[in-house]
């Protein structure tokens, strides 16, 4: 499980021989590793130090602006984790407790796939009990069996 702190917005590679990776990339890198993805989003905070644009679609170009990018919870949803928004002035706290509360009451059902082709294969669970809604992830990688020496 990885639990990430962010707003989402790309920064850019720290030098010239690292890419910044893409949404899909870090769910096939998930799902590869068979890893889930908790994020907390929150409000990036603007380093513009000039005022907003002029007029109301100046302030309204600058409100989606400092938003978390919405494929912060694709990325959780995709991998079976989960996703929380904080806002400016909210307890990180209590997001991190949220987190660790659902991690405390967690099953995790396991099956055996198939067949074992090395290939991508969807998957879906629902709840028996209406009202509920289980995470899970939604595709899985079956892993190709490793032949040894005979």
């Amino acid at each position: 499980m990885i639990l990430v702190l962010t707003d989402g917005r790309a920064t850019g590679p720290l030098n010239f021989r690292e890419r910044p990776s893409s949404q899909s990339g870090i769910i096939d890198r998930a799902r590869r590793d068979d890893v889930m993805i908790y994020a907390v989003g929150m409000r990036s905070r603007s380093s513009r130090s000039g005022p907003p644009g002029i007029g109301s679609g100046g302030l309204q170009a600058m409100l989606p602006a400092d938003m978390p990018d919405p494929g912060l919870a694709r990325v959780a949803e995709e991998t079976g984790g989960g996703y929380i928004e904080i806002r400016y002035g909210q307890d990180l706290g209590s997001a991190f407790a949220g987190v660790a509360d659902e991690l405390h009451t967690q099953y995790l059902p396991g099956f055996g796939p198939p067949k074992r082709d090395g290939k991508v294969h969807e998957i879906g669970v629902k709840g028996a009990q209406g009202g509920l809604k289980p995470r899970a992830r939604k595709s899985f990688v079956a892993l190709e069996e490793v032949s040894g020496p005979a």
